[in-house]
């Protein structure tokens, strides 16, 4: 912010990012005769296809928790990669 690094997180910061994500991915979707996604939660932690197009985060931590393999607490499955993401999530 201001040319200047800043440290950001929480659901404050994470909500928005992922709404704009979704706002993208949905709009590819459409774009391609693909149906939009919806209601995400199952689909994230039940399908390995899905878990698979993110990027997993395994240093790093908060004051209460360290990232590790797979999900973890800080940073659940990781960065996405939108376009593999926006490919590879099932239609409704």
């Amino acid at each position: 912010y201001n040319s200047q690094w800043s440290l950001y997180g929480g659901t404050s910061f994470s909500s928005p990012v992922w709404a704009g994500l979704i706002a993208v991915v949905n709009q590819y979707r459409v774009d391609n005769g693909m149906a939009r996604i919806g209601f995400m939660n199952h689909m994230l932690y039940t399908t390995p296809a899905v878990q698979a197009t993110f990027r997993d985060v395994t240093q790093g931590a908060t004051d209460m928790f360290a990232a590790g393999a797979g999900w973890d607490v800080p940073t659940g499955w990781g960065a996405p990669n939108a376009l593999n993401f926006a490919s590879t999530v099932p239609s409704p």
